[in-house]
C-alpha cells in the first residue's frame, strides 16, 4: 500500500472515528433533554388517547377522533405502563422514553438496509438523520 493510499485512509478514519463520537455526544445530550422539555400540545394528546382505552374505552365507539387509530401503536405500552405502576405519574416520560427509542431503531432498520447499498461510514450517517429528525 502506497503511502497516498494509507494517508487518505487514516483521513477517513479518523473522519469517521470522530464522527462517532460526536454522533454518541449528541444520543446522550438528547437522552438528557428527555427529562427537561416541556410541550403544551400534542404531547398529552398522544397519551390520552390510548389511556382513555386503557380505562375501558373502545376504539371506533366510544372515540370517534380519526387519529386514534395511531394510539394502537402505543396502547400496549401505556397498557403495561399503568399496569406495572397502578398511576400516570411519569407516563409522559415514559413515552418520551418509548419515542427515542423507537427512533433509534428506526436509525438501525435504515442503517442495515443501505449498508449493502452504499459504504457504511454513508449510511451510519444517513440513518442518524433519520434517528434526530
Amino acid at each position: 500500500m502506497s503511502d497516498k493510499t494509507k494517508s487518505t485512509l487514516d483521513r477517513i478514519f479518523s473522519f469517521v472515528g470522530f464522527s462517532i463520537i460526536i454522533s454518541l455526544v449528541v444520543m446522550l445530550v438528547t437522552y438528557r433533554r428527555l427529562y427537561y422539555g416541556v410541550d403544551f400540545t400534542d404531547e398529552a394528546f398522544y397519551v390520552a388517547m390510548p389511556y382513555h382505552f386503557v380505562l375501558g374505552g373502545r376504539p371506533f365507539i366510544d372515540e370517534v377522533n380519526v387519529l386514534q387509530t395511531a394510539s394502537f401503536l402505543t396502547f400496549p405500552f401505556i397498557k403495561l405502563y399503568y399496569v406495572l405502576v397502578g398511576s400516570t405519574e411519569g407516563i409522559i416520560l415514559f413515552t418520551r422514553h418509548l419515542y427515542l427509542i423507537f427512533m433509534f431503531l428506526v436509525a438501525l432498520a435504515v442503517f442495515i438496509t443501505i449498508k449493502d447499498i452504499l459504504r457504511w461510514p454513508v449510511a451510519f450517517f444517513i440513518s442518524l438523520i433519520c434517528s434526530y429528525w
